[in-house]
């Protein structure tokens, strides 16, 4: 699987299943409304119609099931048509299972799923977890072909009438057809390019903007003479709008806003009708919607590796790469705290933590700071790269699979490439808590006294209770020194997590019910699937009572909800009473299925900050509401606390 690229089209085109296996996946009610003729040249000639009805006829989920279509080179699956309220409607976790069980071999594949729109987001990222990228195995490294697999989402809607099916379109290089005649005028008035930004109609375009060979890379083909527009197909600069064109009190149903058109003077061609039905506008977002995916499935990949990656290999130093070479590709370079001057300037907690290590603990921040921004937000990261428990050392079974306690800072770093590349609109600052949890001469004892970065004290009776003291040095840096109205940070933490929530969801604890709310929300759009902790300091904290310092860093009573407690721990040092929002994610027990990595947590901020992009797909799998994104634009984003809910 390491060798596999994914590729999302519009279109994966024709092909026999024998020289192209295929995989057909959706809800079973789904799969129904697919018309014979949109898989016809994807089956035929291997598979009649009649064939194709009958395997559908076959498939009776209970939750899931599969028929093949003609030997092992076509199959059609089932996802469960109903889910409790606990999981997602997309039912993401079936599609990881399914693709690895029913995707033919081969060097070229495809894959179509069936769904509607708003399940896309879920299920692209739960496909991205069935192609790990990190192997050794020696076979691996001798295989030099590049497998594919391509992947075509088939919508389905039922807004306003009965059910409709339709496909993305994705703009694409050759003959553009010609337009009709229209009553809209000429303007001078701006366009918006999810790429370049900005187009003067029927002027000029600007030096940024990417060459006529580029048409997929945003919605629109730049052209001297025409220019792609994703919901209503094609635009001439500065000329003529096809005949009919969407009307202006539907300026959401374009990614690009249909909106300042109307405020740059142009006039609606006459005799315009509203859309009928969700189905037109679900191909309209394609061309941003594919660079979503694009973007996001490469973000869970590049989490799930470095995961993956033993410490022999990801140590701090190789963290730090992986961290500048992000950095490169936005055009951010990382501010690195490390070693000794980690204890200079007081991140006791860091520090006291990595110092055993051969390679040195450090803490690093790639900071986006868009123009125009008008709150800031911090995601911070746990980076044990290895945790062995220190002196209080972990035993030979719960020791192996320590490599994953990076977790955090491997998904922050994989949602920050992301979502700066769909355009975040706030300053966001990804913060790294790097370090080994290592056993050596110079390594941290129990009674050892260390003094963290909030000026706090913490007697430390568990060295294997780490995670908490890194992450409290980063979530202060980030309320100090970055001004953070909104800190998230997120952590392979407890392994109580994975007996209070499951293998599946992780754990949220917040000092925001409002924020609970939209974590819950947004796992279940996305995938990541979340459930609340008890937040309840008042009862809790007094576990880490000291009679010599500030605080201890593991509870006296490990049965009084342990993972709350630990969050606890991290709230202490920006204060309980701090009026910003604080949100803790444990995600321990989903970081993993069995013994591969699964990119948890990149889909679930993408999605939770999803409504601080430009990008229509996020936006639509973000928890917050459109009514209360009007509102805020109303006020013109004088709040600076986000409402998600």
């Amino acid at each position: 699987m390491a060798n596999v690229g994914l590729q999302f089209l519009a279109s994966a085109g024709d092909a026999d299943p024998q020289s192209r296996p295929l995989l057909l996946l959706g809800q079973l009610p789904h799969l129904h409304r697919v018309p014979w003729s949109h898989v016809r040249g994807k089956l035929q000639p291997r598979v009649t119609e009649e064939l194709w009805q009958a395997a559908l006829s076959t498939l009776n989920p209970n939750p899931t099931d599969s028929c093949p279509l003609y030997l092992n080179c076509a199959t059609v699956a089932t996802l469960p048509s109903r889910v409790s309220r606990h999981n997602s409607p997309s039912a993401a976790h079936f599609v990881t299972r399914l693709v690895r069980t029913c995707l033919p071999p081969g060097t070229h594949r495809c894959i179509l799923l069936v769904c509607e729109r708003s399940d896309v987001f879920a299920l692209a990222c739960a496909l991205a977890r069935a192609f790990p990228l990190f192997t050794r195995r020696s076979g691996a490294t001798r295989r030099t072909e590049k497998k594919t697999v391509t992947v075509e989402f088939f919508l389905v809607g039922q807004d306003n009438g009965p059910v409709e099916v339709s496909t993305l379109q994705v703009g694409v290089p050759g003959a553009l057809p010609s337009l009709s005649p229209s009553t809209a005028r000429p303007s001078s008035g701006l366009w918006r390019c999810p790429l370049c930004k900005w187009v003067s109609l029927g002027h000029s375009l600007p030096s940024s903007c990417p060459s006529p060979d580029l048409p997929q890379a945003c919605g629109g083909v730049h052209s001297a003479s025409q220019w792609r527009c994703p919901l209503c197909k094609w635009v001439s600069l500065g000329y003529s709008f096809p005949s009919p064109h969407p009307p202006p009190d539907l300026p959401q149903a374009c990614g690009l806003s249909c909106l300042p058109w109307w405020r740059g003077g142009m006039s609606c061609p006459a005799g315009v009708g509203r859309w009928h039905g969700a189905e037109r506008a679900l191909g309209a977002h394609a061309a941003v919607d594919r660079m979503c995916l694009v973007n996001a499935t490469e973000g869970v990949r590049l989490a799930a590796r470095i995961v993956d990656t033993p410490c022999n290999e990801m140590n701090t130093d190789t963290f730090l790469e992986e961290i500048k070479k992000v950095g490169k590709d936005l055009g951010i370079t990382p501010a690195i705290i490390r070693d000794e001057e980690l204890k200079t300037r007081g991140f006791g907690g860091i520090y006291g933590v990595g110092k055993a290590a051969l390679h040195p603990p450090a803490l690093a921040v790639l900071s986006h700071t868009p123009e125009g921004a008008t709150q800031t937000i911090a995601w911070v990261g746990k980076g044990i790269v290895y945790d062995t428990g220190g002196l209080s050392i972990k035993g030979k079974t719960t020791m192996p699979g320590m490599k994953r306690d990076c977790g955090g800072a491997a998904a922050i770093l994989g949602a920050f490439r992301a979502a700066v590349k769909q355009g975040f609109k706030d300053n966001l600052h990804a913060v790294f808590c790097l370090a080994e949890n290592a056993v050596g001469p110079s390594a941290t004892r129990p009674d050892d006294i260390h003094l963290l970065y909030s000026g706090k004290t913490v007697e430390i009776n568990n060295t294997d209770a780490e995670g908490r003291l890194v992450l409290a040095d980063g979530v202060v840096y980030a309320c100090k020194d970055l001004g953070a109205d909104i800190i998230l940070d997120i952590a392979t933490l407890t392994g109580a997590q994975g007996i209070a929530t499951g293998k599946y969801h992780a754990a949220v604890l917040t000092n925001s019910a409002e924020w609970e709310a939209a974590c819950v929300k947004a796992g279940r759009k996305c995938g990541d699937l979340v459930h609340p902790l008890v937040y309840c300091p008042e009862l809790h904290f007094s576990e880490f009572t000291s009679a010599v310092a500030d605080m201890k860093n593991s509870v006296a009573d490990r049965d009084n909800s342990p993972s709350s407690c630990a969050g606890l721990f991290i709230a202490s040092h920006i204060g309980f009473d701090w009026p910003g929002v604080w949100v803790h994610l444990d995600i321990a027990a989903p970081v993993h299925a069995g013994e591969r990595a699964t990119g948890f947590g990149v889909a679930l901020l993408l999605a939770l900050f999803g409504r601080a992009s430009e990008d229509p797909l996020l936006n639509l799998v973000s928890p917050l509401g459109c009514e209360a994104d009007t509102q805020a634009e109303d006020m013109e984003r004088d709040s600076k606390r986000r409402r998600l809910v």
